[in-house]
C-alpha cells in the first residue's frame, strides 16, 4: 500500500518528536510509536496524542504536566500532549526504542570467521563486507 504525502509528513514529524523511539505505520499507513502500555500518535499540525487501554496507567498518565484528557472510554484513554510531555509519556507507555547495532571488533570478526562466535543482531551484514571494512583480519583457515 502506498502512503500519502500527508502520512509521510506525519511520520517525519513523529520521528522528529521522538527521535530515540521506533516509529512504524499502523494498518492504515499513519505513523505510531508502539509501546507496552499504549502508543504515541501524530494528529496533524504538530499535535501529538497518546492512546492506552490500560486502566491502571490512566492516573499516572494524566498526572504528567502537559497532558490533556481528550477522549475517555470505559477501557481506553486518549490524551493530547504538549511537546514538553512527550519524553515522560513515551517512558511511561514504555514505547519501543530504535534498535542500534553494536560495533564489531576485529577479535569478534576473527572468532566469527573461525565459527566460534555466531553473528549477532546489529553486526555486519556479512563477514566478507566486515573484512573489507577492517582489513588485516585472519581468514579463518587453519594455520
Amino acid at each position: 500500500m502506498s502512503r500519502t504525502a500527508e502520512q509521510l509528513t506525519a511520520a517525519k514529524d513523529l520521528s522528529t518528536a521522538v527521535p530515540d523511539y521506533r516509529v512504524i505505520a499502523d494498518d492504515w499507513g499513519w505513523p505510531i510509536s508502539p509501546g507496552r502500555h499504549g502508543r504515541l500518535e501524530h494528529l496533524g499540525a504538530g499535535q501529538l496524542a497518546a492512546f492506552t487501554e490500560g486502566r491502571q496507567i490512566r492516573a499516572r498518565l494524566l498526572a504528567i504536566p502537559g497532558v490533556t484528557r481528550h477522549q475517555v472510554g470505559d477501557t481506553e484513554l486518549r490524551v493530547l500532549l504538549a511537546p514538553s510531555a512527550v519524553p515522560a509519556v513515551a517512558k511511561l507507555l514504555r514505547c519501543h526504542r530504535k534498535r542500534t547495532g553494536r560495533p564489531v571488533t576485529p577479535q569478534q570478526l576473527d572468532a566469527m570467521s573461525r565459527g566460534r562466535l555466531k553473528a549477532f543482531p546489529g553486526s555486519a551484514p556479512s563477514l566478507v563486507e566486515a573484512r573489507k571494512a577492517a582489513p588485516g583480519i585472519a581468514t579463518g583457515s587453519p594455520q
